[in-house]
Parts: C-alpha cells; sequence; structure tokens
C-alpha cells in the first residue's frame, strides 16, 4: 500500500452501453437453428478499429450444432456483423454442446489443471473485414492453487481457439500474455471482482471494524446491469484497464470516494495489482445520483424530450473517462441513440451528441440535434462553469416549462449537495 496521486490516465469514452449492446447483438445477430448469443461472452474491445470501439459476443451451439462466429457491432449502426467458422476455418464444437460437440469437455480433458468463468470468455474477427476475417475466441483461465488452509484462484493466461480445416477446434495455451498481444483483456474479469471484494474486507479487517468500513460496487439505478470493471484504453500509455466507481460501503450514498484501477492487457506471474485510488476530502465532490439528475436537466433543455434515469429508463448507464469526465448513454427502444458528456465538478460545458443526427422519442417525432454539437467526436469544451439554469425558478412551477423545471430541480440538487459535503464528518 503506498499513498500516491491517481495517474492521469485519460481514459476513451465508449461508443454505446452494455445495456444496448446487449440488445443490438441479441436481436440482430444472424442466428441459426440451434445458435444463440452467449450472453456472458459480451466484450467490450475498446478502440478496436478507426479509433472506435466496438461490441462483441460469442455465437454459442447447442447439442450437436457447433458454435457459429463471433458478432461485432460497432454501437452505431443498426446491423451487425459476423465472423463465421467455415471453410479453411471450421470448429465443430460448443460450449453448450452435447456428447463429441462439447466443448467444455474438450477443454476439461486437455487443460484439467485450468478453470474459467463463463464471463472470461469473449471472440473478436481477426482482419479488418468481418465477412472475410478468422473468428478467435479468447479464455481467460485461472489456476486453483493452495494458500494457507485454503484453496485459491491464480490468473493462468489465455487459451486461445481457432478453426481448422477439418473442424477440429485448434487450441493453444498462453501462459504468458503481453499487451498489445490480443485485442480484448485478457487478465478475468471474474479475479477482478474478487480482488476487490477482498480490498473491502481488508479495510474493515485492518481497523478491526466488520461494521461496514471500506469501499463497495454503486447501486445508483442507472447503473444497475453494470456497476463496474469497466473495460477502457488510456490515452496516456495505450494499456487497457478495468476500471471500477467505489462508493462508501454499507451506505445508500452514491458519492464516488474512490476507483479500483487494474491493468487488463497483461496475464500470467500470479496476480496483478489492483490499485485503489481513494479521492481526497478537498477533491469535488461526484454522485452517479446527480450526474442522473444534471444529464435528464440538460437533454430537456437542448431538446423537446424528456427522459428517465435508472433501471428501465432512457439513462441506463453513466461511464468515466478522460480527467473526471463522465458519460451517459441515452437508449430509446435497446438502442444508444445519444449520449451526454458531463465533468464531475461542472466545469466544463456539457456536450449532448445525437449518433443518428435527429433525437426521437419511442413513439414520438424526431428533433432536432441540439446545435452545440455538430459530430460523435466533438470534445466538451472547457467554460470554467457550470451552464445556468433556466431562468425564473424563484418563480411560480406552474409557469415554467418543462426543461426549465428540470434545470431548477437540478440545480437545487447541486447546492444541496454541496451544503451537505461541507456539513459532513471528514472520512477516514
Amino acid at each position: 500500500m503506498k499513498t500516491e496521486p491517481m495517474p492521469d490516465f485519460d481514459f476513451e469514452a465508449r461508443t454505446a452501453s452494455y445495456a444496448a449492446a446487449t440488445t443490438a447483438l441479441t436481436n440482430s445477430a444472424g442466428l441459426t437453428s440451434g445458435v444463440h448469443l452467449m450472453g456472458h461472452s459480451l466484450h467490450y474491445l475498446p478502440d478496436a478499429s478507426q479509433g472506435a470501439g466496438v461490441w462483441t459476443a460469442v455465437l454459442d451451439g447447442s447439442g450437436e450444432q457447433p458454435m457459429e462466429g463471433i458478432a461485432v457491432w460497432d454501437g452505431r449502426a443498426n446491423t451487425v456483423a459476423t465472423c463465421a467458422f467455415g471453410g479453411d476455418h471450421a470448429f465443430g464444437r460448443a460450449f453448450a454442446g452435447t456428447g463429441a460437440n462439447s466443448l467444455r469437455n474438450l477443454l476439461a480433458e486437455r487443460f484439467p489443471g485450468l478453470v474459467y468463468s463463463d464471463q472470461d470468455i469473449w471472440g473478436y474477427c481477426d482482419g479488418p473485414d468481418p465477412r472475410t476475417a478468422q473468428p478467435v475466441v479468447v479464455v481467460s483461465v485461472a489456476r486453483q492453487i493452495g494458500w494457507m488452509q485454503r484453496t485459491v484462484l491464480e490468473p493462468a493466461g489465455v487459451l486461445v481457439l481457432r478453426g481448422s480445416a477439418d473442424g477440429r477446434p485448434g487450441l493453444t495455451y498462453r501462459e504468458q500474455v503481453a499487451p498489445g498481444d490480443l485485442p480484448g483483456a485478457v487478465y478475468p474479469a471474474s479475479v477482478v471482482r474478487a480482488q476487490i471484494h477482498e480490498v473491502q474486507w481488508l479495510g474493515g479487517r485492518g481497523a478491526k471494524d466488520d461494521r461496514g468500513f471500506g469501499y463497495a460496487h454503486t447501486s445508483a439505478a442507472t447503473n444497475a446491469g453494470n456497476p463496474g470493471e469497466f473495460l477502457l484504453r488510456s490515452k496516456t500509455d495505450g494499456h487497457l484497464y478495468y476500471v471500477t466507481p467505489l462508493v462508501p460501503r454499507e451506505s445508500s450514498s452514491q458519492l464516488v470516494v474512490a476507483f479500483a484501477v487494474l491493468q487488463a492487457d497483461r496475464a500470467g506471474g500470479g496476480l496483478n495489482d489492483l490499485h485503489v485510488y481513494v479521492r481526497g476530502d478537498d477533491s469535488p465532490s461526484v454522485n452517479l445520483d446527480v450526474l442522473a439528475s444534471r444529464m435528464v436537466s440538460y437533454m430537456a433543455q437542448q431538446t423537446s424530450i424528456t427522459i428517465s434515469a435508472g433501471q428501465g429508463g432512457a439513462l441506463q448507464e453513466i461511464v468515466p473517462f478522460g480527467r473526471d469526465m463522465w458519460r451517459g448513454f441515452v437508449d430509446f427502444n435497446g438502442q444508444t441513440q445519444d449520449f451526454i458528456d458531463l465533468s464531475g465538478d461542472a466545469t466544463v460545458k456539457p456536450n449532448l451528441v445525437a449518433l443518428s443526427g435527429s433525437i426521437t422519442a419511442p413513439g414520438g417525432q424526431p428533433s432536432p440535434a441540439p446545435t452545440p454539437t455538430t459530430s460523435a467526436t466533438a470534445a466538451p469544451t472547457p467554460t470554467g462553469q457550470a451552464p445556468a439554469p433556466a431562468a425564473g425558478c424563484g418563480g411560480d412551477p406552474a409557469q415554467l416549462t418543462t426543461g426549465q423545471l428540470a434545470a431548477c430541480v437540478a440545480e437545487l440538487s447541486r447546492a444541496l449537495q454541496g451544503r451537505v459535503q461541507e456539513s459532513s464528518t471528514p472520512r477516514p
């Protein structure tokens, strides 16, 4: 353990939410009879092509039907591309296969000392054009080792699965994986979650306090389906990292008090170091519920559409990127149609981007895209202060428009949060 400021990783922003990727890949992938999209294999590949990340998922077979290939979605298009097993790259097994078609049985036979979780299975298309690219399946594996009076899992590299001319899976075990060897995470996400859990336990144990001292994943409604272990690429060093915002443990507060960061593109040689960067008491407060309120308010000001936040709402997910920047994804009918970029301390002008050029609510008519933004790559512009709320907050609420009323509510929430922070006891 050591005390030092959090480095400026300058993480790249994601292109679409996990929820939208799940919907797009499930509904649009060209599935044949007996083939299903392996939900736990949904994986984000940062900056995979042309400066934009893509979502991928394994199209697994079942019974006697072998695996079909890898589905790829860029987060913007309405179609999903697929690189399929076949020809010189046929693959005659499936994770959900039975009998001689069972891939799990084959892996257990060939590598009896390795274990894996379904969430550590992912795939990619090895080539620029998915229609002709070779599908590749990657399995981040671990090894069970003895430690004192119990056993623990230690990351042990990856299995790389490719097709062959006769359909027999080509299995390659790589005990050591260096950054850049593969386009995605090679360190098991399941192990990262376990490491974060142990840090929470050790925090209370070290202080001889088992009553809830430490940090936990957020329970904010917007991030209920995807609270952490975001795979992000650093613009500073080019590495992939798992990034997890942490809130106070055993608390209803959604104030982000720390970040757990672990390098994801290197595996082998034991555990990778997990760094927990705790925000200083004098750092600007960042509350995920307040961020959601500000995002909803800003969209109401810039468009004629009122969105809701939380599970089942339009604002589905808030992910960190850059330096103290956050991106919220606006999903309509399962498709990420817009995103909103805000700074945690409200010192950067919000950036609302309509990916399709217009914003359309479910069952509604298109509304012109907001004028401050012209493309999906437009960068937020520092202004030195937060945008002013709609005028008339001191007047009769019944005389305000929906956008003005939402802005006033967000402004009141920020003011209240500031007072709470000023009067609160400093954190240990």
